[in-house]
């Protein structure tokens, strides 16, 4: 008896964080920020990582869609690009889009509770999850095609209201001529205010990718600051980049 009330605790909670991750993604206000994407290179065991640039971008969300803007590296501006423009290593979607992923009952998600902790005060549940490949719609792209691999991973929950704190999830079926190894990735959650309102945003997100038949491997580390509320009509100038010098 007590193993079936732990059981539908534990699917309680995964469906209460399923409600929680919706409500983060359709109820978010439109806000900008300033998105800072330190990129690193390792060619060598063990890792050795050498930072190469900084891509910094200002993020607009507005209704339900990310843009980014005024995109530079090393503070020059690259007139007329789009993210997916810009060579080297880049990522978008780490706010919500992978989150809903794992949670939308589509994927067919399986979550075993790990274990339960308090972390800064706040009780959380750590579940380990798995996506397979045929219901995975996780896109790696590089410039030699577009893989979706399975994926496997762990979310960490607050057990009082039900959102996600932090998600890591890595590659578990990358073709075998595919130009990647390995690739993993992390988002960080953390709650600010817009307006008179607080709401649970991406903060800071890693991802780690290793090439086949190489010892090279890169890294992005993110981090997002400077949250406002966003008008179509408004222009915001950030500081300048606080410290990645």
């Amino acid at each position: 008896m007590v193993l079936l009330i732990l059981f539908a605790a534990q699917l309680d909670l995964i469906e209460r964080a399923r409600a929680a991750a919706t409500q983060f993604a359709t109820k978010l206000p439109n806000y900008i920020c300033q998105q800072s994407t330190a990129r690193y290179n390792s060619n060598g065991t063990p890792l050795n990582w050498v930072r190469q640039d900084v891509v910094s971008a200002a993020l607009v969300y507005e209704n339900g869609k990310e843009d980014y803007r005024d995109i530079a590296i090393d503070g020059k501006v690259q007139a007329g690009k789009k993210m997916i423009d810009i060579r080297g290593n880049t990522s978008t979607g780490e706010f919500a889009t992978v989150l809903l992923d794992v949670l939308h009952q589509s994927t067919g998600a399986v979550f075993k509770l790990r274990s339960q902790s308090t972390i800064a005060g706040t009780l959380e549940a750590i579940y380990d999850f798995q996506v397979p490949q045929v219901r995975s719609h996780w896109s790696i792209m590089t410039s030699r095609g577009v893989v979706t691999p399975g994926y496997r991973g762990t979310l960490w929950v607050d057990i009082d209201n039900a959102r996600v704190l932090r998600l890591e999830w890595e590659a578990v079926s990358l073709p075998a001529d595919f130009m990647l190894q390995s690739m993993q990735s992390s988002v960080d959650y953390a709650y600010v205010e817009l307006g008179a309102e607080r709401f649970l945003v991406a903060k800071h997100s890693e991802a780690v990718l290793c090439y086949r038949a190489s010892t090279l491997c890169s890294r992005n580390v993110i981090d997002w600051r400077d949250y406002h509320l966003y008008q179509s009509e408004s222009k915001l100038i950030f500081d300048k980049d606080p410290g990645y010098n």
